[in-house]
Protein backbone atom coordinates (compact mmCIF):
# COMPACT_ATOMS: atom_id res chain seq x y z
CA UNK A 1 0.00 0.00 0.00
CA UNK A 2 1.70 3.81 -0.81
CA UNK A 3 0.42 4.90 2.03
CA UNK A 4 2.27 2.56 3.99
CA UNK A 5 5.98 3.49 2.00
CA UNK A 6 5.18 7.07 2.20
CA UNK A 7 5.08 7.02 6.16
CA UNK A 8 8.06 4.19 6.28
CA UNK A 9 10.08 6.56 3.98
CA UNK A 10 9.13 9.36 6.21
CA UNK A 11 9.76 7.43 9.54
CA UNK A 12 12.86 6.06 8.61
CA UNK A 13 14.71 9.56 7.63
CA UNK A 14 13.05 11.37 10.97
CA UNK A 15 13.87 8.60 12.93
CA UNK A 16 10.09 8.02 14.20
CA UNK A 17 8.00 5.43 14.87
CA UNK A 18 4.88 5.37 12.40
CA UNK A 19 2.56 3.02 14.32
CA UNK A 20 -0.80 2.72 11.80
CA UNK A 21 -4.62 2.52 13.07
CA UNK A 22 -6.67 -0.93 12.02
CA UNK A 23 -7.19 -1.08 8.28
CA UNK A 24 -10.91 -1.11 6.86
CA UNK A 25 -11.89 0.25 10.56
CA UNK A 26 -13.44 3.86 10.48
CA UNK A 27 -10.36 5.05 12.87
CA UNK A 28 -10.65 8.84 13.95
CA UNK A 29 -6.34 8.77 12.52
CA UNK A 30 -4.30 6.98 10.50
CA UNK A 31 -1.53 6.14 12.63
CA UNK A 32 0.54 7.42 15.12
CA UNK A 33 3.91 8.96 15.13
CA UNK A 34 6.16 8.09 18.10
CA UNK A 35 10.06 9.16 19.36
CA UNK A 36 12.17 7.53 21.46
CA UNK A 37 8.97 5.81 23.33
CA UNK A 38 6.72 8.80 23.27
CA UNK A 39 3.61 10.11 21.56
CA UNK A 40 4.66 12.37 19.48
CA UNK A 41 1.89 13.17 17.20
CA UNK A 42 -1.22 12.06 15.35
CA UNK A 43 -1.78 11.70 11.47
CA UNK A 44 -3.87 11.43 8.72
CA UNK A 45 -2.60 10.33 5.67
CA UNK A 46 -3.97 10.91 2.11
CA UNK A 47 -2.74 9.26 -1.07
CA UNK A 48 -3.14 11.01 -4.56
CA UNK A 49 -2.79 9.37 -7.95
CA UNK A 50 -2.36 11.35 -11.05
CA UNK A 51 -1.56 14.08 -9.73
CA UNK A 52 1.96 15.91 -10.10
CA UNK A 53 3.09 18.76 -8.23
CA UNK A 54 2.91 20.74 -10.95
CA UNK A 55 -0.37 19.83 -11.53
CA UNK A 56 -1.20 20.07 -8.01
CA UNK A 57 0.43 23.63 -8.03
CA UNK A 58 -1.19 24.77 -11.49
CA UNK A 59 -4.93 23.18 -11.34
CA UNK A 60 -5.66 23.28 -7.16
CA UNK A 61 -2.96 26.41 -6.64
CA UNK A 62 -1.64 23.99 -3.78
CA UNK A 63 -4.99 23.88 -1.99
CA UNK A 64 -5.52 19.93 -0.30
CA UNK A 65 -9.68 19.20 -0.09
CA UNK A 66 -9.91 16.66 3.08
CA UNK A 67 -13.84 16.19 4.48
CA UNK A 68 -13.60 18.87 7.38
CA UNK A 69 -15.19 16.31 9.43
CA UNK A 70 -11.78 14.16 9.49
CA UNK A 71 -9.85 17.23 10.00
CA UNK A 72 -11.82 17.58 12.41
CA UNK A 73 -11.95 14.20 14.14
CA UNK A 74 -8.02 14.06 14.39
CA UNK A 75 -7.70 17.68 15.40
CA UNK A 76 -9.93 16.14 18.72
CA UNK A 77 -7.89 13.45 19.27
CA UNK A 78 -4.43 15.15 19.00
CA UNK A 79 -5.97 17.90 21.35
CA UNK A 80 -7.08 14.91 23.76
CA UNK A 81 -3.51 13.64 23.54
CA UNK A 82 -1.79 17.06 23.65
CA UNK A 83 0.45 15.96 20.69
CA UNK A 84 0.37 17.96 16.90
CA UNK A 85 -1.43 16.90 14.13
CA UNK A 86 -0.44 16.22 11.12
CA UNK A 87 -1.68 15.94 7.57
CA UNK A 88 0.14 13.65 5.00
CA UNK A 89 -0.40 14.22 1.34
CA UNK A 90 1.56 11.40 -1.01
CA UNK A 91 1.52 12.13 -4.58
CA UNK A 92 2.36 8.77 -5.92
CA UNK A 93 3.25 9.31 -9.34
CA UNK A 94 5.38 12.16 -9.18
CA UNK A 95 9.15 11.15 -10.50
CA UNK A 96 10.54 7.79 -10.11
CA UNK A 97 9.17 6.72 -6.25
CA UNK A 98 6.47 9.79 -5.20
CA UNK A 99 6.94 12.94 -3.02
CA UNK A 100 5.66 13.27 0.33
CA UNK A 101 4.10 16.29 1.25
CA UNK A 102 2.80 17.64 5.17
CA UNK A 103 2.06 20.05 7.12
CA UNK A 104 0.74 20.79 11.00
CA UNK A 105 -2.73 20.94 10.82
CA UNK A 106 -4.28 21.39 14.64
CA UNK A 107 -3.14 25.14 14.68
CA UNK A 108 -4.13 26.58 11.03
CA UNK A 109 -7.42 28.43 9.98
CA UNK A 110 -9.09 26.13 7.22
CA UNK A 111 -10.95 27.59 4.51
CA UNK A 112 -14.44 25.38 4.27
CA UNK A 113 -16.92 25.03 1.16
CA UNK A 114 -19.59 22.52 0.71
CA UNK A 115 -18.54 20.82 -2.57
CA UNK A 116 -19.28 18.02 -4.93
CA UNK A 117 -16.72 15.16 -4.27
CA UNK A 118 -15.80 11.78 -4.40
CA UNK A 119 -17.48 9.80 -1.23
CA UNK A 120 -14.41 8.03 -0.66
CA UNK A 121 -11.21 6.23 -2.73
CA UNK A 122 -13.57 3.45 -4.39
CA UNK A 123 -15.86 5.95 -5.64
CA UNK A 124 -19.65 7.20 -5.40
CA UNK A 125 -20.37 10.77 -5.14
CA UNK A 126 -20.74 13.08 -1.67
CA UNK A 127 -21.90 16.59 -1.13
CA UNK A 128 -20.20 17.66 2.12
CA UNK A 129 -18.33 20.53 3.89
CA UNK A 130 -14.75 20.35 2.95
CA UNK A 131 -11.63 21.40 3.80
CA UNK A 132 -8.96 23.44 1.69
CA UNK A 133 -5.72 23.14 2.86
CA UNK A 134 -3.02 25.47 1.83
CA UNK A 135 -0.28 23.49 1.24
CA UNK A 136 2.15 26.00 -0.03
CA UNK A 137 4.37 26.37 3.08
CA UNK A 138 4.34 22.40 3.75
CA UNK A 139 7.15 20.56 3.81
CA UNK A 140 8.21 17.55 1.38
CA UNK A 141 9.89 14.28 1.03
CA UNK A 142 11.23 12.79 -2.27
CA UNK A 143 10.88 8.66 -2.03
Amino acid sequence: MDERRAMEAFSTRFDLGWVETPRGKPARVDGLLVKNGELSGVGEVKCRYDLTLQHFTNAFDMEWLVTLSKIEKCREVAQGLQVPFIGFMFLADEGDNGLLLWKRLDQIELETRWTDSKKNCNGGHAHRLNAFIPMNQCRALRL
